[in-house]
């Protein structure tokens, strides 16, 4: 039966790897700065990010990094850095770094499936899962020499780990504004502990937590956020035009709304465990990080309250710390399982499975449609270079289900003008590109199956220019 688990593991591997090959560049991947050839340039354009733009300088690294390797090389990456992630989150159920738990590894997995509600931005869209997962799964690595310690006071880090532990605590603290303050607030919480109850400080945890304080320093006063700011502003987001305590009370409201919508379910039942917990005065109390890690959900989802923009992806590591909540409760918790339930395991196990496959098998198709779209754009856009055409109009994308990455993004819209259009007309090298529904007519998997087989010649952008493309343009006219 182990051995049947681990083959499940193994195929939920390979199944995100394909979808991984199948999710194309989209929207902020166009983003990649033109002259990036180095890690020098890279470097460049991350100076530039952080005083223009932001202070989430971790998963920028990582998206123009990879947007400068290739696509081909992030699929593999990215594969291995959500085995991780799932894995991490198993560690903080169990408290066991060492051992593997297949059957808990598929569960977790099964459960980000359902409950992240815009899963392939969060996972497969480059820019998004370098700034989300990828960050995350810094961020549980992080937090376990921790959760290790609080078990075992004697557990400790060698000099030369507690030395990368404080660049882990800087990576964690600059990762996201919203994880940065969960974790602000659970290592305050955790020194208290630790002095209450007269426990040595260890030394990976004095760097941990200075390397933390100046990434997290380094996130927020990042000169970039005003720029953001006054973007936001012209967008009309966020309520950033309304009297200070009306707009934070209208972001309270929306942000509680949003929360409910997404995880109201995992809430009520983590409420009612704790409540039990705290109520009744029992032998065996929970783990107090059990309460921990439901204050980092909370603090991480209402801290966002003094951010004008809240997207449905920032939900990830809110989703994370709830299930890390709740599978940390259950394993403390003596629930035996009805005799019914035991008698028909078969059943319902089967159920389960048809409806997780019906659920895949149609995210699949989703995705696979979007790709056989993109690819024929592909062409079609270097079709009409190669015959001088640089303002041109395009099929629409699309996207139905929240698995497939481009679910909640943008596509190019019917305005050129607009951002989206413009960071992909520069990107392939066009003046205009634009979207006409009329040219829209519909998708066969079955009439596509060679795009499925292979990918589309891009050029780099770095190697495109603007100034010879126009005078090619200007020479076919000629002619």
């Amino acid at each position: 039966m182990n051995r049947l688990l681990k083959l499940a593991c193994i195929g939920i591997a390979l199944f995100f790897l394909l979808l991984n090959i199948y999710t194309p560049l989209l929207v902020d991947d166009f983003l990649c700065p033109p002259g990036i050839n180095s890690i020098r340039d890279l470097f460049i354009a991350l100076y530039s990010h952080y005083f223009n733009w932001g202070g989430r300088v971790v998963g920028y690294f990582f998206s123009q990094l990879f947007l400068l390797a290739g696509k081909p090389i992030f699929n593999v990456v990215n594969t291995a850095v959500f085995c991780a992630f799932i894995y991490l989150v198993t560690v903080h159920i169990t408290g066991k770094l060492r051992t593997f738990n297949p059957a808990l590894f598929l569960i977790i997995s099964a459960s980000f499936w359902m409950l992240i509600p815009v899963w392939g931005e969060n996972f497969l869209w480059l820019s998004g899962s370098t700034n989300y997962l990828w960050t995350t799964t810094l961020i549980l690595l992080f937090l376990i020499p921790l959760r290790l310690n609080y078990d075992n006071n004697a557990w400790n880090l060698g000099v030369p780990l507690s030395i990368l532990y404080f660049f882990l605590g800087t990576l964690a603290g600059c990762s996201n504004e919203n994880s940065g303050a969960a974790i602000l607030l659970f290592l305050v919480v955790y020194a208290l502990y630790k002095i209450v109850n007269k426990n040595k400080f260890r030394l990976f945890e004095i760097l941990g937590f200075a390397g933390f304080l100046i990434g997290f320093t380094l996130l927020i006063s990042s000169p970039g956020h005003s720029v953001r700011m006054e973007i936001i502003r012209a967008y009309g987001w966020g309520y950033m035009d309304y009297p200070t305590l009306e707009m934070l009370f209208n972001r309270f409201i929306f942000i509680t709304k949003t929360l409910w919508t997404y995880h109201g379910f995992l809430l009520l039942g983590i409420s009612a465990f704790l409540a039990f917990d705290l109520i009744y005065h029992r032998k065996k109390k929970l783990h107090l990080f059990s309460y921990l890690y439901a204050l980092m959900a909370i603090v991480g989802t209402y801290s966002m309250v003094l951010a004008p923009f809240f997207p449905s992806r920032v939900f990830l590591v809110i989703a994370v710390f709830l299930i890390i909540t709740l599978g940390h409760i259950l394993s403390q918790t003596d629930l035996k399982i009805p005799n019914i339930i035991k008698r028909n395991s078969v059943i319902i196990v089967s159920v389960v499975t048809i409806l997780f496959s019906v659920s895949i098998i149609h995210a699949t198709r989703d995705i696979l449609q979007t790709y056989v779209q993109w690819h024929e754009r592909i062409e079609y856009i270097y079709a009409e270079k190669n015959k001088g055409n640089f303002d041109l109009e395009v099929a629409p994308i699309h996207a139905h289900r929240k698995h497939n990455a481009l679910f909640g993004l943008s596509d190019v819209s019917a305005n050129p003008e607009d951002w989206n259009n413009g960071i992909t007309a520069r990107y392939f090298g066009l003046n205009s590109i634009a979207k006409n529904y009329k040219l829209y007519n519909g998708v066969s998997l079955r009439k596509n199956m060679r795009r499925l087989f292979t990918r589309p010649q891009i050029t780099r952008p770095q190697n495109l220019c603007l100034e010879n493309i126009r005078k090619s343009k200007n020479e076919h006219t000629q002619k």
